[in-house]
């Protein structure tokens, strides 16, 4: 069930990140829906990567190091700083998985901001 949530919203996130229509029609007050299909392409790849957490085939270290890769980019520090905070406090009621790679994007957003200041 978990992997077919995850395959709809990822195909969402997909459409609406390729979609100049269906970006603007979600965008958030005050995000350019060009911006938020940046964003949407950052979240679509951290939703990849949570999947494959999820269901044990990314480790610990290796979380950190994709993390650190994603975090990398501008699309997913941007995505990270508008999003974030949203992420976190709905991960406090989630799995412990969801909690762990939830801290793992904050701790990579941390490191790369950090990085770059």
């Amino acid at each position: 069930m978990d992997t077919a949530l995850s395959r709809v919203q990822i195909e969402w996130l997909t459409r609406a990140s390729s979609d100049p229509l269906e970006a603007a029609f979600w965008a958030p007050e005050g995000v350019e829906p060009a911006k938020y299909q940046q964003m949407l392409s950052g979240n679509r790849s951290l939703c990849q990567l949570s999947l494959r957490h999820r269901r044990g085939l990314v480790s610990r270290r290796q979380l950190a190091l994709h993390g650190d890769k994603l975090m990398a980019t501008e699309t997913g520090r941007a995505y990270w700083q508008r999003f974030g905070s949203y992420r976190e406090a709905e991960a406090e009621t989630g799995s412990r998985a969801k909690r762990q790679f939830t801290q793992a994007m904050k701790d990579a957003y941390l490191r790369a901001t950090t990085l770059a200041a």
